[in-house]
C-alpha cells in the first residue's frame, strides 16, 4: 500500500513538474504579453514545422494559379457586361483608378482587351457574354475550392461535402466575390460623377470620396 502511494506522490510529482516547465514557456497564457521568450522560440518552431507538414507553399501555389486562370476569363464576362451599355472610353475611364496599383504596361494591355471586346458586335458579345462567365465561373470555383482545400489542410479537417453541395458552395462564394467586385468599381467609377451633380462640398464630400474606397 505504502509503495503504490509512493508511486502516486512520484506521478503528481513528475506532472506539477511538466505542468510547470509549460506554465513556464507560455502554455497557459491568455493573452501574447504572458507569453516568455522561450515560449514565443516554441511557437516560431510549431508555426514552421507546421508550414513544412501542410505544405503550405504548394497550397498557396496551387490557389493562385487558379485564381489567375479565371482574371482573364472575367474580365471579358465583365467587359461583355459594360458593352452593351458604354463605349470603350467610357469603361476606359471607369477602370483609370487601377494606374494606381498596376504597371502601365499591364493597364495597357488590360485596356486593349476592353476596347477590343467593347467594340465587337451585339451579336458576339451575347456570345462573348455566356462563353466568359461560364469559363470564369468555373475557373474561379476551382480557385475558390482550393481555398477550401488549405483551410481543409489548416485546421487538419477532411472534406464531408458531396460533390453536388461542394462546387454549388464555391459557385455560390465566386458569385459573390464577383457582385462585390463589381460594386466596388461601379462605386469607384459613379460615385465621383454623383458628387458633382450632387454638388453636396465640404465634409459631406469628402466624406463619400473617402468611404468609397474601402
Amino acid at each position: 500500500m505504502s509503495k503504490k502511494t509512493t508511486d502516486d506522490a512520484y506521478e503528481d510529482q513528475v506532472q506539477l513538474e511538466r505542468r510547470a516547465r509549460r506554465q513556464g514557456r507560455g502554455r497557459n497564457a491568455e493573452w501574447p504579453s504572458e507569453i516568455p521568450s522561450r515560449g514565443w522560440k516554441d511557437v516560431l518552431w510549431r508555426v514552421f514545422a507546421e508550414v513544412n507538414e501542410d505544405r503550405v507553399m504548394l497550397i498557396a501555389a496551387g490557389a493562385a494559379f487558379y485564381l489567375l486562370l479565371a482574371l482573364f476569363p472575367a474580365l471579358a464576362a465583365f467587359v461583355s457586361i459594360y458593352g452593351f451599355v458604354a463605349d470603350p472610353q467610357t469603361i476606359a475611364e471607369h477602370i483609370a483608378f487601377l494606374g494606381g496599383v498596376l504597371p502601365s504596361s499591364g493597364l495597357d494591355i488590360i485596356r486593349s482587351q476592353l476596347a477590343s471586346l467593347a467594340a465587337q458586335k451585339t451579336g458576339a458579345l451575347s456570345f462573348g457574354f455566356m462563353f466568359g462567365l461560364a469559363v470564369a465561373l468555373w475557373s474561379a470555383s476551382n480557385g475558390i475550392k482550393t481555398l477550401f482545400e488549405a483551410m481543409n489542410i489548416a485546421y487538419e479537417e477532411s472534406e464531408k461535402r458531396g460533390f453536388i453541395h461542394l462546387n454549388l458552395l464555391a459557385l455560390g462564394f465566386t458569385l459573390g466575390a464577383i457582385l462585390i467586385g463589381i460594386g466596388l468599381i461601379v462605386s469607384v467609377g459613379i460615385v465621383p460623377a454623383m458628387l458633382a451633380l450632387l454638388n453636396l462640398g465640404g465634409w459631406t464630400e469628402a466624406l463619400v470620396r473617402i468611404l468609397r474606397w474601402p
